[in-house]
């Protein structure tokens, strides 16, 4: 609404939209904007001054990009504007076929994850036992 105000705020200047744009037309694509081309006030930062998210005045800078090639896994770019905790909202991108390839853990029946070419863990190989446990915390997360 107030583009010629934004214009010199930062992540709104001519250079980083320019730069945007060079990366959408070098074969990326704003998940977000595949999905709704022509959907208007879908945003995801909000100042804290003047309630700002109560009145939905705010940004899109928050983003999914993705190679044009993976666009074709990708189910779902949402938008969670009704999650509040900062002046950010999540994002969200939902893939629909992961892709399991060699070497890559699977999700048993069990809900164990195993790894495709030899039924077990490998990913601490060669690790010692801190960091071992180190990755083992992590993926659990």
């Amino acid at each position: 609404k107030k583009k010629k105000k934004k214009k010199r705020n930062s992540g709104f200047t001519a250079e980083e939209r320019e730069d945007f744009t060079t990366w959408l037309d070098s074969g990326f694509v704003d998940s977000f904007r595949s999905f709704y081309p022509e959907k208007t006030g879908a945003y995801t930062f909000w100042t804290y001054m003047g309630g700002a998210r109560k009145k939905n005045v705010g940004w899109r800078i928050d983003y999914f990009v993705t190679s044009e090639r993976l666009m074709g896994d990708v189910a779902a770019s949402e938008i969670r504007e009704k999650v509040w905790g900062s002046d950010h909202c999540p994002i969200m991108l939902l893939l629909a076929n992961p892709r399991i390839t060699e070497g890559s853990p699977k999700t048993t029946e069990s809900g164990c994850k195993e790894n495709i070419t030899e039924g077990k863990d490998n990913l601490n190989e060669g690790k010692s036992e801190e960091d071992s446990s180190e990755t083992k915390e992590n993926s659990r997360l």
